[in-house]
């Protein structure tokens, strides 16, 4: 009983608190990967459109007429027009790097190598150098790269640019243009110190606040580091122990070193995201990695949280179960030690002992059950006796019953109307009887002399060919076919045809029609209703038969399961028993409500405020499952006289049917409207069975006329649907085709309808999904 109460108390609170969990972290996951992708192209975007943008601008520079006299001269190797172009085409040069303060060397150098121009940013102001201070040393490195694109085009190509006296490294971009002339070639060269170009691929808003943004090259050495903004121009000497090895490992960095671009990494406490950026193919060793990463602390805040109150509520239902365990075990102790020795005095045959016992709680109803039980086999062998003496009389009276019904029936067919036509070889009507006319709605007179199948137009298209087979044969045949009348209902009927013969030729050919409309329904509704019949009784029988062995049964498990000295793995199994004894009562339950239903208890109700209470009981399940809810209710419905809580169950059966037909997310669309009856819908409704010794079956029918005012709830679901072979039995007690369903939600939610009055209908499709309709009538 401890161990109960605890299961019971902490069982959902660990059950909910890790699907939680669990859910939450592969929401987060997923939402932080998809905003690492997101931020990291943004960033990726950026830094094309700069690239681009000076690109198109260098074009713009060398395509001035000021830049083709300064070719010229070079190629006049005149240096005093070397001197002038060159001066003339600084304020050109000054125009270009308007609010362009990143750039810390503009030069241009000719095909023989030499620098011609040095524009150097010094102290934020952009200054031509003299000739005297320009590089002397070779310059083949900015050749070798720019004869290998195409011409005036640019590439750019990370670099380390040699800085102070002490010739510190610093990370640079070198953008390295193409000047192709006729008859000339020569290289513009523009370095643009790293942290000048990293504010553009940084973005002010993005979507992850806390990622860091690294640009490494192919070695792992750091280029940038937004954590280390303040130090960047540190991290090239700083390089052995600030790098990307010594923050993810050695396999970790070669792994986003040499994987493909744009790779996801979920690597210990971070989720890293990369891309590839200063590709080219040129045989250098120059690739870069732009780098995304972010600490799973930051994202799973909320998880944390979640996790701290689950702790909580579990130590609090731990503390609560424990005291009300305790306080049971206490009350249970006494009054179950009287139940054993009084349950004992029954067991032994004396049926005459009662229990007694007052604690008004389970105990009291579990000794009840065992007076109920004692008094049951009591009257059992007193009944015994009486249907063995009362037997051989009930067979006489069944039989003399028997043939009275059978001497009404013959009564019955000996006087019922039939209709007949007479045709002749040519299919022309030559005369007809009353009940044609009330069958085909039209006087004698019109149809006398009228083309048969001009008049009668039955639905069998195989009715010419009968007729012209019986010519042929000469032999009688019976057919069926069916009307629809004016008011939309179908009309079935028998056709016997016989061929009038003179002198073994066929003169013409008898038609007798009869009706079998309500025949066939009731042949239907019989069918039907004794099948219901069946299982209302054998609902009944293993209901009365089962259920007081199964309070036995529960009882003693429950005894033997808080048996001093058991071992765990018995414990166990006695739980184990005691559930499936548990969902075995619910089952007799289902039997004794769908043989002996419980009496309604009406009341004028709003059915959309129960229709909300019933789906309530689903609604976080089917937002686990990823089910859409959609309700459509019409305000205002008038008020109609149910039993609410039979109503409500009728709601629960429908929503968890919907909820079962899906094998992952869906649909469900529920909707109310107060509508008039545009046509007449019937259905029959549960049978009644008499207990008179043998099974009297009384036929029940519900009838909405057309006109009548009633309410229409539609109960949709995009599920798997209902095979059209099965549809016509899910409402049949027992029939189920789930693996752990008992058959009884469906009828018992059909019983209920109909002792309202009402009727429901269902449509479905294969993989496309149900329709339960339920209309209610308003008065």
């Amino acid at each position: 009983m401890l161990i109960a109460f605890i299961a019971l108390s902490l069982i959902p609170v660990i059950i909910v608190g890790i699907v939680g969990i669990v859910s939450n972290v592969n929401s987060l996951r997923q939402i932080a990967i998809k905003n690492l992708r997101y931020d990291l192209a943004e960033r990726q975007q950026n830094l094309d459109l700069f690239f681009n943008s000076i690109e198109e601008n260098v074009n713009s520079l060398v395509s001035s007429v000021t830049f083709d006299r300064f070719i010229n001269a070079i190629k006049s190797n005149n240096q005093v027009n070397i001197n002038q172009t060159t001066a003339d085409l600084l304020p050109e040069i000054l125009n270009f790097t308007r609010n362009r303060d990143f750039f810390y060397q503009i030069k241009f150098i000719d095909n023989n190598g030499d620098e011609q121009f040095l524009v150097q940013n010094i102290d934020s102001t952009y200054q031509l150098l003299e000739r005297n201070e320009l590089n002397k040393s070779p310059t083949g490195f900015y050749s070798y790269i720019a004869k290998r694109i195409a011409p005036n085009t640019a590439t750019f190509i990370p670099i380390e640019l040699k800085k102070g006296i002490g010739n510190e490294l610093i990370p640079a971009i070198s953008c390295i243009f193409n000047v192709s002339k006729p008859d000339f070639f020569g290289i513009l060269v523009l370095q643009i110190y790293a942290k000048n170009f990293i504010k553009f691929i940084e973005r002010e808003n993005p979507r992850i606040q806390d990622a860091k943004l690294m640009l490494v090259n192919n070695e792992g050495y750091y280029i940038y580091h937004s954590s280390k903004k303040n130090e960047w121009n540190q991290l090239s000497a700083s390089k052995l122990t600030l790098n990307l090895r010594t923050d993810f490992g050695n396999r970790n960095a070669d792994k986003i070193l040499s994987d493909s671009d744009n790779v996801i990494y979920d690597f210990g406490d971070q989720i890293v995201a990369q891309t590839k950026v200063f590709t080219s193919d040129f045989s250098l060793d120059n690739e870069n990695t732009l780098i995304l990463s972010v600490k799973k602390d930051d994202i799973f805040k909320t998880v944390n949280y979640y996790k701290l109150i689950i702790y909580i509520l579990f130590v609090f239902f731990l503390l609560v179960a424990l005291l009300l365990a305790l306080l049971a075990t206490q009350q249970f102790i006494k009054p179950i030690r009287l139940l054993i020795g009084e349950a004992r005095i029954i067991a032994s045959g004396n049926y005459d002992v009662r229990v007694k016992i007052d604690t008004k709680d389970e105990i009291e109803e579990l000794a009840n059950q065992f007076n109920i039980m004692a008094s049951s086999l009591q009257q059992r062998e007193i009944l015994i006796n009486q249907h063995k003496d009362l037997l051989e009389q009930k067979v006489k009276d069944r039989t003399e019953d028997l043939e009275n019904e059978k001497n009404k029936l013959k009564t019955i067919f000996d006087n019922v109307p039939i209709g007949f036509i007479l045709l002749d070889m040519e299919n022309k009507i030559i005369s007809a009887s009353f009940e044609i006319e009330r069958i085909l709605g039209k006087q004698i007179e019109e149809i006398a002399g009228k083309d048969y199948f001009e008049i009668t137009k039955w639905e069998n298209d195989d009715k010419k060919e009968l007729i012209e087979k019986i010519k042929l044969t000469k032999e009688t045949f019976t057919d069926y076919t069916s009307i629809i009348n004016k008011d939309g209902s179908k009309q079935f009927l028998e056709h016997i045809l016989i061929p009038i013969k003179n002198n073994n030729k066929i003169e013409s050919i008898l038609e007798i029609t009869i009706d079998i409309t309500e025949r066939k329904r009731l042949q239907d509704l019989l069918i039907h209703s004794e099948r219901l019949a069946a299982s209302g009784e054998l609902a009944a029988v293993i209901a009365h038969e089962i259920r007081n062995s199964l309070t036995s049964v529960r009882m003693i498990l429950q005894l033997l399961s808080r048996k001093e000295g058991n071992l765990k793995s018995d414990v166990d199994s006695f739980h184990v028993a005691l559930d499936s004894v548990y969902r075995m009562e619910r089952v007799v339950n289902d039997l004794l409500q769908l043989a002996r239903p419980s009496k309604l208890e009406r009341k004028y109700e709003n059915i959309n405020n129960v229709l909300e209470s019933g789906v309530e009981h689903y609604i976080s399940h089917m937002q686990q499952l990823n089910i859409e809810t959609e309700m459509n209710l019409e305000n205002d419905l008038p008020k109609i006289l149910i039993d609410k809580n039979r109503i409500k169950e009728v709601f629960i059966n429908l929503i968890l049917n919907a909820i079962q037909a899906f094998n992952g997310s869906g649909k469900i669309i529920i909707s109310t409207k107060f509508i008039i009856l545009d046509k007449t819908i019937r259905e029959m409704s549960k049978v009644k069975i008499v207990d008179s010794g043998y099974h009297q079956v009384d036929i029940e029918e519900i009838l909405l006329k057309k006109g009548s005012k009633v309410i229409e709830l539609k109960i949709r679901d995009t599920g798997q649907g209902i095979n059209s072979n099965i549809i016509g039995r899910i409402f049949d007690p027992f029939f189920t085709t789930k693996v752990k369903g008992t058959g009884l939600g469906l009828s018992l939610v059909k019983d209920a309808i109909n002792k309202h009055g009402g009727i429901i209908q269902v449509q479905s499709k294969v993989q496309k999904g149900s329709i339960f309709t339920i209309f209610l009538p308003v008065k």
